[in-house]
């Protein structure tokens, strides 16, 4: 993606005419790029100067270090990150968002972003969905760590997972640390697996679930 197209693909950009507020706030402008090799660290916890999105290659949120790292998520070309805690007071969550294979990374600077929330009431809707999205997503994840059995702990972590549009969703860790995550057994793990594809719920083929309805 080149600078312009990695900024268009910003959620407050959604629906809106870009071309139009680039000529008023000078976004391209304005917005940096970087590139990072594999493994270096792109984001840190609380040191984000903006709005990024990957514009090539891929990068992981991860939590932890060394072999209690763990991957949270994937991010690949037009993935943005670092929203939720850009605006955040005080400690922030303990991530940081690392290259894989190596990236490139477009920022939208924050005193930009903070101009066009105040002057642009659709760009102020769309991070405010976008944040009301997160902690939908969050409270699904927390339903996934509190709920009774291995098979509703199980079943409420994967319905809150992204999923493709064939319903294809990559659990992101293996399954000795999901199991780990949502506090089973690595045996009551494979057996809520077994179940719910059993029940035709899910398809694994690998690391990859192909979820039909949980």
């Amino acid at each position: 993606m080149t600078k312009e197209e990695a900024l268009k693909s910003l959620f407050i950009f959604e629906g809106g005419d870009f071309a139009a507020l680039d000529k008023k706030y000078h976004i391209i402008s304005s917005a940096c790029e970087q590139t990072y090799g594999d493994g270096e660290t792109v984001l840190r916890a609380g040191g984000s100067p903006g709005l990024p999105v990957i514009a090539e290659g891929r990068a992981q949120i991860v939590s932890g270090e060394g072999s209690r790292c763990a991957v949270l998520r994937s991010l690949s070309e037009g993935d943005s990150f670092g929203a939720a805690s850009l605006f955040a007071k005080g400690e922030t969550h303990r991530t940081a968002v690392k290259s894989v294979g190596g990236c490139r990374v477009v920022t939208l600077p924050k005193g930009t972003l903070m101009t066009l929330i105040k002057e642009e009431p659709n760009c102020a809707v769309a991070y405010i969905s976008f944040l009301s999205d997160r902690i939908s997503f969050l409270n699904r994840k927390i339903t996934a760590f509190t709920a009774g059995s291995a098979e509703a702990k199980l079943s409420a972590y994967l319905s809150g997972l992204e999923r493709g549009a064939d319903g294809a969703v990559s659990t992101e860790v293996s399954y000795i640390k999901l199991a780990q995550m949502l506090g089973i057994s690595r045996a009551s793990l494979y057996r809520s697996l077994d179940s719910l594809e059993a029940e035709g719920l899910i398809e694994r083929r690998g690391r990859t679930l192909y979820i039909k309805e949980v």
